[in-house]
């Protein structure tokens, strides 16, 4: 098949979502068999964002209810941000009478239904690995924080390094300037948060920067073995097996 003709066939699969009608089972496997083509010819999500310029529609959909946003939050957010070209904010909605706080993934819709599966798969992940840890390894429960930052840590460089391997092997295949690939995936994520800006205009003062008080956090603390531990165990995560029936767990009810 022609690379535009593969593309379009990704992007008919992965218009396959929970929003369009698919039940959660379907959706995920049509995530899962998007990506193997993707890998199969060597394809990223850049590549099938890509359009026509003016043909570019944005969305925002709810993520996650967080009441409480802690540090796990944080970093399952800074991981999907990055990787998965979308920005967030803090809405509410009502819910028997009650508010209740969201947080929202705005960006192009692929791109928000993969994150919404990576962020929810991202915090399984890291319970299920601190509790396999603190099993093997009898530490305090005090480590958790200190466990899961290493495991956000070791996956968001296994990902970098994936990216900058791919992005060198796609230029040296298709007989691109080095860096060109890469240039493309930034500038997917430049669009976003410049659009982001324009729908949400309220949110940022005129130099660019947010309004309100960041988010802050405790000092984590524990063993660095911990830390370490964390940092091997995120390095060895395989994202794709972490997602699964918990999708979107905490927006029901």
């Amino acid at each position: 098949m022609e690379k535009n003709d593969v593309i379009e066939r990704v992007r008919k699969i992965l218009a396959k979502t929970e929003n369009a009608g698919c039940t959660q089972a379907e959706a995920e496997l049509a995530f899962q068999t998007a990506s193997r083509i993707m890998a199969e010819h060597n394809l990223d999500m850049a590549e099938v964002e890509q359009k026509d310029e003016g043909s570019v529609s944005w969305v925002e959909e709810d993520a996650f209810e967080t009441g409480r946003y802690t540090l796990e939050d944080n970093l399952a957010y800074g991981i999907v941000h990055r990787h998965f070209f979308v920005e967030a904010f803090f809405s509410f909605k009502w819910v028997n009478g009650k508010a209740r706080k969201v947080l929202r993934f705005f960006g192009q819709p692929h791109n928000v239904e993969t994150a919404k599966w990576a962020f929810n798969a991202l915090l399984d992940a890291f319970d299920r690995l601190f509790r396999e840890y603190r099993k093997t390894s009898g530490c305090p429960a005090t480590d958790r924080r200190l466990f899961i930052s290493g495991v956000a840590n070791g996956f968001s460089e296994k990902m970098n390094d994936e990216r900058r391997a791919m992005a060198t092997e796609r230029d040296l295949l298709q007989g691109k300037v080095s860096g060109s690939t890469a240039l493309a995936v930034l500038d997917i994520a430049k669009q976003t948060n410049v659009a982001f800006q324009e729908a949400h205009k309220s949110f940022f003062k005129k130099d660019g920067s947010t309004k309100g008080r960041a988010s802050s956090f405790a000092a984590v603390t524990g063993s660095r073995s911990s830390f370490e531990a964390g940092q091997a165990a995120g390095r060895n995560l395989n994202l794709n097996r972490a997602i699964g029936g918990s999708q979107q767990r905490k927006l029901e009810g």
